[in-house]
């Protein structure tokens, strides 16, 4: 069964809160420098709830608490864990695949293997999470070639694959002809976070944010970010991403509309008023960091980040999502 994405935000509205939440975007620091102190629990949502008006601007509060999204962080498991069953979600490795499922491939090579996730467990663990409630999410990427989600033709080069049961699924290796970018398997852990979006995406740009409230907004969302690791990888499951260079919304409502945003001629073409209006539907499917246990580097330490249309994760259609790679 799929649960609305249109609850998220009501239960965003009528809770008025958030969760942990991660860093919004590199945005300016001009102002004062403050400190903020988190709760002693973050657990609490009415607590983080008035701890994140408290820094947010007034006049924009309400809309920004709206756009609060829930998001599954993922961590490593522990190397001690040898779990009984399959890890809910995984980085590279041997895919649990069906018979029937053919290994996706571009230009006669096999796609490298991304991550798979198993749905049944991120269900339980946030019920108004708007994904399909079993079955195997598969992603899949050209690493060998790096697309980086500017050019059209790009679309073939990544893949992302739904298996609605589990009952026929058996682990499958990476096919031989794979040119040196299978990646070994590490297990992830999933907990549940709400992410506030980051202030230059197509769904907040239109608010009028001063320097000055920014820093302060940003310097909340740092204070509630419960990670404290350093260097520690960022992956993710829905919600906003942890952005590297700005807004990625925009750019997948014109790419995959047909305009390159390679150049600066892709959002200075005729079409890209039109297709930019329709920027605030796309939503951050996943999102896959350079990882150093699972020998992936996007780039100079980048992430790679899969998008999907609201509507099209309603019809669980993955036929048509789109990918970004930024990096440092």
């Amino acid at each position: 069964m799929y649960r609305p994405l249109f609850a998220i935000g009501l239960l965003a509205l009528v809770f008025g809160c958030c969760f942990p939440l991660a860093n919004p975007g590199r945005m300016p620091r001009d102002g004062p420098a403050v400190s903020p102190q988190a709760p002693a629990d973050l657990r609490n949502v009415r607590d983080v709830a008035a701890f994140l008006r408290s820094h947010a601007p007034p006049r924009v509060a309400d809309e920004l608490i709206r756009l609060v999204r829930p998001s599954i962080r993922l961590r490593h498991a522990p190397e001690s864990q040898s779990p009984r069953r399959p890890a809910p979600i995984q980085l590279g490795g041997a895919p649990e695949l069906p018979p029937e499922l053919t290994w996706p491939t571009h230009d006669g090579y096999p796609l490298s293997f991304i991550a798979q996730v198993r749905l049944e467990g991120i269900s339980n663990l946030c019920p108004q999470c708007p994904l399909p409630t079993q079955g195997i999410l598969f992603f899949f990427y050209d690493a060998q070639g790096s697309p980086w989600g500017f050019d059209p033709a790009d679309a073939p080069r990544w893949r992302v694959l739904y298996q609605p049961g589990v009952s026929r699924v058996a682990r499958r290796e990476p096919p031989k002809t794979a040119p040196g970018t299978a990646f070994p398997a590490v297990a992830l852990i999933p907990t549940l976070e709400w992410v506030p979006p980051p202030l230059d995406s197509a769904s907040a740009s239109h608010l009028a944010v001063t320097t000055q409230e920014q820093a302060h907004w940003l310097a909340a969302c740092e204070a509630l970010d419960p990670d404290t690791t350093p260097n520690a990888p960022k992956h993710r499951l829905l919600g906003w991403p942890d952005q590297v260079q700005g807004d990625m919304q925009l750019q997948c409502a014109l790419t995959s509309n047909g305009l390159n945003t390679g150049n600066p001629s892709g959002y200075s073409d005729p079409r890209a008023k039109l297709l930019g209006a329709s920027a605030a539907d796309w939503t951050l499917f996943l999102q896959i960091d350079s990882d150093d246990t699972a020998r992936m580097m996007w780039g100079d330490a980048g992430r790679l980040y899969f998008w999907i249309r609201n509507a099209d994760l309603a019809r669980k259609d993955f036929s048509k999502v789109w990918l970004v790679l930024q990096c440092y």
